[in-house]
């Protein structure tokens, strides 16, 4: 034959750190990873900076690390947890509370907000008493008074949430058109930061006048939602929710991708499915998907610094059990 051959290097996880970023929960797991320094010597502190800005960061107690040449500014009652990072020119306005977060260049916190475990990229501007979780927004984006943007939300470029609007789990705001894809699964593939940019060449302002979902994001906020496609779902999946319509497949497959999402559940009622149609896990589909479903769960296991494991899934009963 072709005499093909393939080359690996095994990876001794007790010297080395090897992973992928394939998502955003992927994205934000080895994130607290390099900030707490498994990934050393890729660590804040010893990178070079690749902006036409130099960025110089040091390392506080927890994890916390601030940018040194233009220091954020941060109000007396404020408290800031770490691991994270606070980047040039940051402001976080009295009582806000910053919890495991990375805040990118030139943020600003208004007094009595709240951010946890969510990435904010350069530019982002959070009003007061606003609330972000396990969330991740993209460069310019607006929350304004009040909003509350609930786990598993990713909200790209330049969007605008509304005063005191409440953004349901696992949302995703774009200001791209509707033929475009910024979520879609290549998007950690090519450059995937474009996931959370605006349509290039595009008039921002006269795009999203048509696209705003106001029902979503308020009266006062601009983008509009997007749903993942069928064709999105890898063909692994399609056959595990044969009981759900496409949009619900389409749903489960967004929510497993996103940050904050618990696994555990997502397995319990796949058990629960198999055990209502009589899998007794030897048939040949059978142990093919078992086998995919240890892969997939193993990747996230290491990802997620041992967060879950098949053990937290209680066993399925036997019928001797009975």
């Amino acid at each position: 034959g072709l005499q093909t051959r393939i080359h690996a290097h095994v990876v001794n996880p007790s010297e080395f750190y090897a992973a992928r970023i394939v998502d955003w929960a992927t994205y934000h797991a080895i994130s607290k990873d390099m900030l707490r320094r498994w990934c050393y010597p890729i660590v804040p502190d010893n990178l070079y900076s690749t902006t036409s800005t130099p960025q110089l960061y040091s390392m506080s107690k927890q994890y916390l690390y601030k940018e040194t040449i233009h220091p954020p500014k941060l109000a007396r009652s404020s408290t800031i947890q770490g691991p994270g990072i606070l980047g040039s020119r940051v402001q976080i306005e009295e009582n806000a509370v910053i919890k495991a977060s990375v805040l990118g260049q030139d943020v600003q916190i208004g007094s009595g907000a709240i951010v946890e475990e969510s990435h904010l990229w350069d530019h982002v501007i959070v009003e007061p008493t606003a609330k972000i979780s396990y969330s991740v927004l993209g460069k310019n984006v607006l929350v304004k008074r009040g909003a509350v943007i609930s786990r598993g939300c990713i909200i790209g470029q330049g969007c605008v949430i509304g005063e005191n609007v409440v953004l349901p789990e696992f949302t995703r705001i774009t200001l791209h058109e509707r033929d475009d894809d910024p979520f879609g699964d290549d998007t950690f593939d090519n450059d995937w930061s474009d996931g959370l940019g605006a349509k290039q060449g595009s008039n921002d302002a006269a795009d999203s006048a048509q696209e705003t979902d106001i029902e979503v994001v308020g009266k006062d906020g601009k983008g509009r939602v997007w749903y993942p496609s069928p064709d999105d779902e890898d063909s692994d999946r399609e056959g595990d929710d044969d009981d759900e319509d496409e949009g619900d497949q389409g749903m489960s497959h967004l929510r497993l991708q996103s940050i904050g999402y618990d696994l555990s559940t997502h397995y319990q009622k796949r058990r629960e499915r198999q055990t209502e149609q009589g899998d007794d896990g030897f048939s040949e589909e059978g142990q093919q998907d078992d086998g995919s479903d240890m892969m997939e769960s193993e990747a996230f296991v290491a990802y997620t610094e041992g967060s879950f494991t098949f053990a937290d899934i209680p066993s399925l009963p036997t019928e001797s059990d009975n």
